[in-house]
């Protein structure tokens, strides 16, 4: 009868076959050059001795094996657990006692299951974990300015319980959050008017959004007041007892307004980046000295063409409408 390979036992086959020419080819090229062919020495055993494990009965961390536990409540469940042989290996301290059957027993009644817990190391166990973590990370979410006593407040409506300064700043270091300078959001922002503005902008093209607008033809300008006192600095270094003195401006300064405008076109080596600045002290940025300052940006760029449009991007200062 004629026989039938497989695929897989034509190339089981075909290995076979290339490893035996390659152990010939070795044997001839060692028998040519009169050299022995040199098998890698097999890793001797390290012979390391495993770390003593202590009986669980004992008492030093180390628990009963999970198929104890069942063997032990088995029998108990079977009405056996007073038998001889049961109460020798008791004595002889192979299997638990009474008092560890009965916690065995409240586990199962209350977890569920028999199987052991996770060894600590003695430590405390960490506060505002599980539930109450989460809790503290959606608070956060939702009002990030919060100070812990009101963080405190809302945990204790949450989970009945009050907990310390140091065991919410421990729980926000764990989530990997830090203290920083913020800002605030106009509330106006998440008006759905805006919000759809703000969809526009991104997403529609020119005049109602900024799509194939090139960043080397949009021209963003804003406006500022600084006051020369606001320059001075807070913090400096002293000795010890002596405090951080330094003349400066103090209050009944003037104000110094200043109007800017920046190109997204980059500077070359030939021509500087294209730049505008304005600035007065007296009054505030009205129409006139808006438009003024738009006249003089146009005569610097000079006439657009539908090759090359240039669009300003500001905010809704009255004076900008």
């Amino acid at each position: 009868m004629r026989d039938t390979f497989d695929g897989s036992t034509m190339t089981v086959r075909w290995a076979l076959f290339l490893v035996s020419w390659a152990l010939l080819l070795a044997s001839l090229l060692d028998c040519a050059t009169g050299a022995r062919l040199v098998l890698p020495k097999r890793r001797p055993a390290a012979r390391t001795a495993v770390r003593r494990v202590h009986h669980p009965s004992l008492g030093r961390g180390n628990a009963y094996s999970h198929d104890l536990r069942l063997f032990v409540m088995r029998a108990y469940d079977l009405g056996q657990g007073n038998a001889p042989i049961l109460a020798q290996l008791r004595n002889s301290r192979l299997l638990p006692q009474r008092s560890t059957v009965n916690r065995w027993r409240n586990r199962r009644l209350t977890l569920g299951h028999l199987r052991r817990f996770r060894r600590q190391g003695n430590r405390y166990a960490t506060v505002l974990r599980g539930r109450s973590l989460f809790n503290l990370a959606y608070y956060r979410i939702l009002y990030p300015k919060a100070t812990a006593a009101e963080l405190n407040v809302f945990l204790f409506y949450a989970t009945g319980r009050l907990y310390n300064p140091s065991q919410i700043t421990r729980a926000e270091q764990r989530l990997g959050l830090s203290r920083k300078r913020g800002s605030t959001t106009a509330r106006q922002a998440n008006h759905p008017r805006n919000l759809q503005w703000r969809h526009n902008y991104w997403t529609l093209p020119y005049p109602f959004g900024m799509v194939g607008i090139r960043r080397d033809d949009i021209i963003d300008l804003d406006e500022c007041g600084v006051f020369v006192e606001s320059c001075n600095r807070n913090h400096g270094k002293a000795a010890i007892c002596r405090r951080v003195r330094e003349e400066g401006n103090y209050g009944h300064s003037a104000k110094l307004n200043v109007l800017m405008a920046i190109s997204g076109a980059p500077g070359t080596l030939a021509a500087q980046a294209e730049r505008w600045v304005m600035t007065w002290t007296h009054g505030g940025t009205t129409t006139a000295r808006f438009i003024q300052f738009i006249q003089k940006i146009l005569a610097d760029i000079g006439q657009g063409n539908p090759l090359r449009r240039r669009v300003f991007t500001m905010d809704n200062l009255s004076a900008h409408r």
